[in-house]
């Protein structure tokens, strides 16, 4: 797969039915359930974030920036991370799960962006400092 190309919705529910298993298994202090990665695209590297949400409010994010191989690997360290990692809001317990919400942002290459075509909400962006 083109590293740029996004991937086809079905690769992307694929990754994300992986994430929301794998923050489930977590959740419930459980190994999860080992699946093929039925999707070739998801063997490419990627950087991802997985947010959780709990009643519509930021509960846990984190992610790489790094593309690194393979996505769904990288996804699923990120969905455990964000599960069970996530120091910035309360641990989540079981009975939260029927109203946790998982999402994620797979990342396209990064590459050189002007200002003006910097679309808040839609684009991350990453800064390099320049020497000179």
């Amino acid at each position: 797969m083109d590293d740029s190309a996004p991937l086809s919705s079905a690769a992307l529910h694929a990754l994300l039915v992986r994430a929301a298993r794998v923050v489930t298994a977590a959740i419930e202090d459980r190994d999860v359930e080992e699946s093929e990665c039925s999707h070739d695209e998801l063997l490419s590297e990627g950087g991802v974030f997985v947010t959780l949400k709990h009643r519509d409010q930021l509960a846990g994010r984190t992610g790489s920036v790094e593309a690194l191989p393979p996505l769904w690997e990288t996804t699923d360290n990120a969905a455990r991370a964000a599960a069970l990692r996530e120091t910035r809001f309360s641990r989540h317990t079981p009975a939260q799960l029927a109203e946790t919400e998982v999402e994620i942002s797979v990342l396209s290459s990064p590459g050189p962006i002007s200002p003006d075509d910097v679309v808040p909400g839609v684009h991350g962006l990453i800064l390099d400092a320049e020497e000179g």
